[in-house]
């Protein structure tokens, strides 16, 4: 589910709850804002973090 393009000042882990629920926790290391992309089967979400931000997601597969 979690996969990741090499990045070293993003920062992500991902997992799924036993209900079903996705969560994915990035953070930006670097000291200007950074763009990614959340990619879940056929679904993606783009993000935009501020420096040294992070950001936590919460979906279920059906609702990206």
């Amino acid at each position: 589910m979690l996969s990741s393009s090499y990045d070293n000042l993003l920062e992500e882990v991902g997992f799924v709850n036993p209900d079903g629920e996705r969560v994915l926790v990035v953070y930006n290391r670097d000291v200007q804002e950074r763009r990614c992309r959340v990619l879940d089967g056929d679904k993606e979400l783009a993000l935009t973090l501020p420096p040294s931000g992070a950001s936590t997601l919460l979906w279920r597969q059906e609702s990206i």
